[in-house]
Parts: structure tokens; sequence; C-alpha cells
């Protein structure tokens, strides 16, 4: 998504900048960043708090988005490994309910940020804020960077930011509406019908010119050429729009909460792997295969960077352990307990685990992961 962001330095720079002239409790201000070619402007409200930023931004008249600078230092591979994980960006506006978006991060002149789009609904309510915006990152069930921004002028300039992208869209809303008719979000889509690991391809969201998404469904794992090919497919089917988003889903994976890969138009084509690739898929065979003796259950895990398989077995002493193999590291062993609650539910519970975090063994045979905010992910039993 490197074209979605060429104007990311600059933002840092003007929240650097705000932060210098304004002092540590600054509070929002607005600024206009035109792209010499028309199609990139970028309009925004800004503020800052103790080093941390919030920006408020529309980009080229059609995108809204929120931005979130938490102050912390970071490189290329620490925003690969957070994005891997899933990066969630949890925004409250005085009382009213927690908002979680996903969110993709960044590193700018080594500086991190995480980037979300934002509904104008969202937009509005962080500009009629009475008492403050509060924001926290959140991954693996675990908050980080919490910080409550102040409302001090939110309201006049996030308006200019709605105008921004509102004025785009009314002058062409009898177009989008049409083509909405004509495409609806979750239509099956007449493309890559002859690839024989494609399941369907389905439209998601559709703006006018400006940006068209799709998640196509696979039947397994395939390689990056053969992403690059049906991302080209997609485009050349329905072409014309400045921005093509293609998310790849693998069988149990679940529509929103991840994808196992990414082939982005923005303009250019970034094609992402960010779970298991084939090769890393081999070298974690042996270990799906385990059987004989001692053996409770071996379960595949699907999990961005946390992929691979988790095997419980009886060990000599006559307790348990987990060992779970992962593609890109491991295999980790750890003590496991065995618990049976009230209700006849089946618990695997790491010893030594300081975070509460836990198995749940479901009437299926497949396996829950769990810690004290919910459940995490679900792990197939490979019979």
């Amino acid at each position: 998504m490197r074209g979605c962001f060429v104007c990311l330095s600059i933002v840092v720079l003007l929240a650097t900048a705000i932060l210098h002239s304004h002092g540590a409790q600054a509070q929002w201000i607005g600024q206009k960043i035109d792209d010499p070619f028309g199609t990139q402007d970028i309009v925004g409200a800004a503020t800052l708090k103790f080093g941390k930023g919030l920006i408020v931004r529309c980009v080229g008249g059609t995108r809204r988005e929120l931005m979130f600078l938490p102050n912390e230092q970071g490189q290329s591979s620490v925003a690969e490994t957070a994005n891997a994980l899933g990066v969630t960006l949890l925004v409250r506006v005085d009382h009213e309910p927690v908002v979680s978006l996903a969110g993709v991060m960044h590193s700018s002149d080594g500086k991190l940020v995480v980037v979300a789009d934002v509904a104008e609904s969202l937009a509005r309510q962080i500009g009629d804020a009475r008492r403050r915006v509060a924001v926290a990152l959140e991954a693996m069930g675990q908050k980080f960077d919490t910080v409550s921004f102040g409302v001090s002028g939110s309201g006049r300039q996030i308006a200019k930011v709605i105008r921004a992208c509102g004025a785009a869209r009314s002058a062409s809303s009898a177009g989008q509406v049409a083509q909405r008719a004509a495409a609806p979000a979750g239509a099956n889509v007449r493309v890559l019908t002859t690839e024989p690991a494609v399941l369907k391809v389905e439209r998601t969201d559709r703006i006018g010119s400006a940006k068209i998404s799709y998640v196509v469904w696979l039947k397994h794992r395939i390689g990056e050429v053969d992403l690059e090919r049906m991302a080209k497919a997609i485009r050349t089917h329905e072409p014309g729009f400045k921005l093509t988003f293609i998310e790849y889903l693998l069988p149990g994976m679940v529509y929103g909460a991840g994808a196992w890969a990414t082939s982005h138009f923005t303009p250019n084509l970034d094609v992402q792997i960010l779970g298991l690739t084939r090769g890393q898929a081999a070298k974690i065979a042996d270990a799906r295969r385990a059987r004989g003796p001692g053996v409770v259950g071996t379960w595949r895990i699907n999990y961005l960077i946390l992929s691979g398989v988790l095997v419980i077995r009886k060990a000599a002493d006559g307790g348990y352990v987990s060992q779970w193999t992962f593609a890109k590291g491991g295999p980790a062993a750890k003590d496991v307990l065995i618990r049976t609650t009230t209700n006849g539910q089946t618990r695997f519970i790491e010893k030594d685990n300081g975070h509460g975090e836990y198995w749940v063994l479901r009437p299926d045979g497949d396996l829950e992961a769990w810690d004290p905010s919910g459940r995490l992910f679900t792990a197939q039993a490979v019979r």
C-alpha cells in the first residue's frame, strides 16, 4: 500500500511542527497538502499530546483515514511483524462505546504510524466530542499506547475534512448509486473461473471510480507469481479504478479477520503473503502427521505470524507437554495442565502462564485459543 502514503513523511513532520509550536498539550489544528497532479490532495485535522499524535484526514477527496502516531521508534521490520500479528486501533469518544478499527502499521523515518479507514459517522463523532478522544493500540488481546486527546477546535477542523471528502462524493453521487446498484458489495464476480485454486471471487466494496475491493476465496496456498497473475486478471476485468484492493482467504478463514495474502494496486501492484507460504507449510508437514502413543491431539493453526502446528502429548513423567511448531521459528515446548470445568469443558493451560491464556477443546475436536479478552482464533484438528 505504498501509494496510499506518499505524503506520510510530510504528515509526520506536520505533527512534529504542531508539537513544537503549541507545546505538549496542543489541540486540534488543520492543514492542507496539495498534490501537484491534483489526485492525492490531503485535508487533515491533527492534534498531539505528550508526543503522541492523532490525525483525521481526507485523501484525494474520496478516502477518509484515521492516523495514530504512538511516538514509538521502529523500522519497517517492526511494522511488518505487527501487521502479521494484527493491529487494531481502538477509539472511544467521551463515554460512547469503544470502536475497533483494523489498522495497518507503517514506519516513516524510523517512527511508527498506524493508519485505518474511518467512517464519516465516527469522524463526526470525534468532531462533536465534548471531553476527550481516547485512542489505543491492541494486539494479541493487549492494549498499548493509550492516550486521551483534548477536543478544543476538533469540530471546526474535522468539519473541513468531512467536507473535503463529501464534496467529491456529492459531485458524482448519481454515478456511484448507479454503479452500486449494478454491482453491489458481496456480489460474485465472473473472473478467475478457470483457476483450479480459486473457489470464488467476491466484490466487497465499490466507490465510484476511486476504489474497488475484492476477496478471493482459495482452495489452497499459491505462490507470489500466481497472486500477481490473478491480481492483474481481476484488475483487467474491471479497470478504471484509481485503487484496487484484493484480499485472499484460505479455507477456514473469516472475511474481516485478516487475510492470508493481499495484492493491492495503490496504484502500483504490491503483493504480500501475510501467513504461511507453501514452503513454510512444507516445513511443518512432519509435525502435522504426529501420531503414536501419548499424542493427545494435533491441530493446524492458520493465524498469520503464529501459523504452524500444535501437538499436545503425554510426557514421560505423567504430565503433558505442548509443542508448537511455527513456520517462522520454533518449535516451542511448554508444560501443560489439563483441567475440566464444572460444565464439562476441557482446557489445556500452559504452566507459568502470566497472561491468562488457555486452550479450549471443542466437541468437534478443534481447539480454541482464549485469553481474558475473549477468543483469539480456532485451530483445526488434524485427523
